[in-house]
């Protein structure tokens, strides 16, 4: 499959978890996993969880920003919240991840991404709106992103610097 093929498809994928319309029931291969006839839901679960599953308890702060921030490879099989041209910026909780995560990361401010979560979210000036939009899409009980978001705040928003942030997203990511 050519890479433009690849990254339209992630594009579409992502985007079409936001409309919820059905995808085309002919099956195409992603990054090992195979997509077509399924629901949005559950083909943006299957991203989601192969970012997830690139995530250890070793995994340092450094190496868990790289996984979600780098640059996305659909040729070489390396997805990230980038992923589609940066069309999961235009999901909320994406969003505001991706904008707290992201924001020191080489190249993020010119991606997509960041494009598409700045007009989603707000400018990443205004981290305590970016902050709320994220506990609130948390707390939305939507199953597929949150648990990536419950796997990896602990280890990007230190206790010193995002108390608060880290009191309400554990309180809600206890609700998963």
């Amino acid at each position: 499959m050519k890479l433009s093929n690849i990254c339209t498809l992630t594009a579409v994928i992502i985007g079409l978890s936001i409309t919820m319309a059905p995808i085309p029931s002919h099956a195409l291969s992603i990054g090992g996993f195979s997509i077509g006839g399924i629901k949005p839901a559950d083909a943006l679960k299957k991203v989601s969880e192969t970012i997830t599953s690139q995530i250890s308890g070793s995994t340092t702060v450094k190496k868990l920003k790289e996984i979600l921030c780098k640059k996305a490879d659909a040729k070489s099989g390396i997805f990230s919240l980038r992923s589609g041209a940066g069309v999961g910026g235009k999901v909320p909780i994406l969003a505001a991840l991706g904008l707290l995560a992201c924001k020191d990361f080489t190249g993020f401010n010119e991606s997509g991404f960041y494009k598409n979560a700045t007009n989603t979210v707000g400018d990443k000036k205004k981290s305590t709106i970016i902050r709320e939009e994220l506990v609130k899409a948390v707390a939305a009980g939507n199953k597929i992103i949150p648990p990536l978001v419950c796997k990896v705040y602990p280890k990007l928003f230190s206790e010193a610097k995002f108390p608060n942030l880290r009191k309400r997203l554990k309180t809600q990511c206890d609700k998963i």
